[in-house]
């Protein structure tokens, strides 16, 4: 099984992708090191190839803020949290805070400027013909929950880049299991 992990950015030079390659027993797996500056031709490529494709960017936005911005009236009395975060970003929040005694918190799609990268997402998406299964995922999340470093693990220096890569190395199976095990139907809205 071919599976792919793309941390999307707004711009090709900061878009970077990780193969993880898992053995038909499920019991091995190779992860080839991240690389960057992927354009959008390049990684609609890579995810026709490949089996399930984990994005780190928004695939939409707030439902209350959609509405909103499409004519539809400004919602009164909608607490400012349902225009800001989307019910998948709330549920991360609360599962985070459930799991490690204190909540991470997403960035807002719809005041920040990861809008940018969420405009980039749903384009390839929509272009993305491949038989691939492609999830939305939270990276720092996910490291926080297994015990990794969670913040600053993108960065160049120091450990950063091996944290995602030594987790999978380490636990395989918990990637495929644990961010879903608490609400299977949940974890990819």
């Amino acid at each position: 099984m071919r599976t792919l992990g793309i941390d999307l950015a707004s711009q090709p030079e900061n878009t970077a992708l990780c193969v993880v390659s898992w053995a038909d027993d499920g019991r091995g797996v190779e992860v080839e090191p991240p690389r960057a500056g992927w354009d959008d031709e390049a990684l609609l490529a890579e995810m026709a190839r490949a089996d399930a494709v984990g994005i780190d960017a928004p695939f939409g936005w707030p439902a209350a803020f959609v509405s909103a911005v499409a004519g539809e009236g400004w919602p009164a009395g909608v607490a400012v949290d349902a225009l800001r975060f989307r019910e998948t970003d709330r549920f991360v929040r609360s599962w985070t805070g459930e799991v490690l005694g204190r909540r991470l918190s997403p960035l807002s799609v719809s005041a920040d400027r990861i809008a940018y990268c969420a405009w980039r997402c749903r384009s390839l998406l929509a272009r993305h013909r491949g038989t691939s299964r492609v999830y939305e995922v939270y990276p720092a999340a996910a490291l926080a929950v297994w015990g990794q470093p969670h913040r600053g693990y993108k960065r160049t220096t120091g450990d950063g880049p091996r944290a995602c890569t030594r987790t999978l190395g380490v636990r395989p199976q918990a990637c495929a299991t644990r961010a879903c095990v608490r609400s299977p139907g949940r974890c990819c809205r």
